[in-house]
């Protein structure tokens, strides 16, 4: 049995920022009256306030999310791989982060929903993309959790010994998804990508933990083949999250003998910023312990946990501070529900 550890991390995010204000004029079916009473009920100046200043406050209320990144003609993406083209993106930066040459790399997993093509499927399109047609390439769904599971399959292919370097990446092109007819869904989503590169290893700084399950629900979160994600369930929802992904965090952390309060930073799938709020909450933890970009980034489902990780890595969350060793506890929640949880000491 082989220790195993993430070399390097890469992450893409489109050049288009949407602000909410700028989203207002997109989204169908907004009821400014209720979100007039919604800011009045909490004491919240609105009386001055335009339609679309109100719509900024409720969504940033209720969700955390200032602006998200949409892909855009600026981004000069190919249509139809926009997913892959993306994923490759990360991809190229985690290998460089990791200091390796492409060709090491023995299997590349990539976890996505939103990818236009199914066959040839994404991570066989990015073995290509990559120039690295010797290895190999699996797709795995599971929504929001699709990057734990992902690296979960990367991290147990190592430790077998069936594989030596593996490529872990993330890509949604949520943007795609969004029904602007129902606006406390379409606040919701941006689209990233991000990646890790998963090596062999022989010093403390390895994977340390993990968990995973499927918890089947088909009533609050569901998305027919082609369709938008259509959600319900409101509190239900909220609830259900925050307790699996602090059950898939508990499960983790027991393997590596720790309990929440022992690491330094958890990072969460960030659906919306007050889940991450109860999350804390639930977990006993300061927020300043939980790393997050959803404010600028919006839901990226799968994306979210891995790019928040590269920019936590790289000095590009401001208000933390990451130093070489950290013990860090991922973990997940998506529709469906599966849950993951990852701990590990980078």
């Amino acid at each position: 049995m082989y220790e195993v550890a993430i070399a390097g991390t890469g992450s893409f995010l489109p050049r288009t920022g949407i602000t909410n204000t700028d989203f207002f004029d997109n989204v169908k079916n907004v009821d400014i009256a209720r979100i007039r009473g919604f800011c009045e009920k909490r004491n919240i100046p609105c009386a001055s306030k335009s339609d679309a200043e109100l719509f900024d406050l409720w969504v940033q209320r209720v969700t955390g999310i200032v602006s998200r990144r949409h892909i855009s003609a600026a981004d000069a993406l190919p249509e139809g791989s926009e997913v892959e083209t993306m994923a490759c993106e990360a991809s190229r930066a985690a290998i460089a982060d990791a200091g390796i040459a492409a060709d090491t790399i023995d299997h590349v997993v990539v976890a996505t929903f939103t990818a236009r093509t199914i066959i040839p499927n994404p991570a066989c399109k990015l073995t290509n993309m990559l120039g690295i047609p010797h290895a190999g390439g699996v797709t795995i769904n599971t929504a929001c959790s699709g990057f734990l599971d992902a690296l979960i399959d990367g991290y147990a292919k190592i430790r077998a010994g069936i594989c030596k370097t593996v490529l872990v990446t993330s890509a949604e092109h949520m943007s795609r998804t969004i029904d602007y007819n129902d606006p406390t869904t379409a606040i919701l989503f941006g689209d990233g990508a991000g990646a890790c590169v998963l090596t062999r290893s022989d010093t403390k700084d390895r994977i340390d933990g993990v968990f995973t399950q499927a918890r089947y629900s088909a009533e609050h979160i569901t998305m027919q083949a082609g369709g938008c994600v259509v959600m319900g369930g409101g509190p239900l929802v909220q609830r259900n999250a925050v307790n699996a992904m602090f059950d898939a965090a508990t499960a983790a952390g027991a393997q590596a003998s720790r309990t929440l309060a022992d690491y330094d930073y958890i990072i969460p799938h960030q659906a919306n910023g007050r889940i991450m709020s109860e999350l804390a909450k639930k977990m006993e933890i300061p927020e300043t312990k939980m790393p997050a970009c959803i404010h600028t980034c919006g839901n990226m489902s799968c994306a979210s946990i891995p790019v928040t990780l590269d920019l936590l890595r790289k000095g590009r969350l401001p208000d933390y501070t990451y130093s070489r060793g950290s013990k860090l506890m991922l973990t997940s929640v998506a529709g469906g529900y599966t849950i993951a949880g990852v701990s590990c000491t980078l």
